[in-house]
């Protein structure tokens, strides 16, 4: 319902305006801190390939859609490891929402969600980070719920 109370808010086109282009940065660090870890874990972890490690991670959480597509493009090994890498994302978001924000601050929540950010740790955010950053988390989870497909298929065939 969060969601829809922020849809209803008179005040979200203020909200936008006040954020301006600082609203794509939320999910432009989402990507290259998602990808940057990804990429790092299979670096050091010598029995991981880093092209499939890297597709799971453009899954930015988005675990239902990136382990289908890695079925396709990989085979259902890879699969698993995206449904569940990408369901932990959101179990560990939820559950460390208070210590995330508390550490890192209020955009933290949105930024760990992924692409969950706009519907399922949205309730967290609006508690944890204040309804300051409903908008830019909504904002956040859109753009990479569109991105996923094309970033894992982007991954997969190059």
């Amino acid at each position: 319902m969060v969601g829809m109370g922020t849809g209803g808010d008179p005040t979200v086109p203020v909200v936008i305006r006040k954020h301006g282009i600082r609203l794509v940065l939320l999910p432009l660090a989402v990507v290259a801190g998602t990808l940057a870890g990804t990429l790092a874990t299979a670096l050091l972890w010598p029995a991981l390939a880093v092209r499939e490690s890297l597709a799971v991670g453009a899954g930015f959480g988005y675990y239902s859609l990136s382990s289908l597509l890695l079925r396709e493009l990989s085979g259902g090994e890879w699969a698993a490891i995206a449904l569940l890498s990408n369901i932990f994302r959101e179990i560990i978001t939820l559950l460390a929402a208070p210590l995330l924000v508390k550490m890192a601050g209020p955009s933290a929540l949105p930024a760990a969600g992924g692409a969950t950010s706009m519907d399922t740790t949205l309730a967290a955010t609006l508690q944890y980070s204040g309804r300051a950053w409903t908008v830019p988390a909504l904002f956040s989870g859109v753009v990479l719920t569109i991105l996923t497909p094309f970033a894992v298929t982007f991954i997969m065939t190059v």
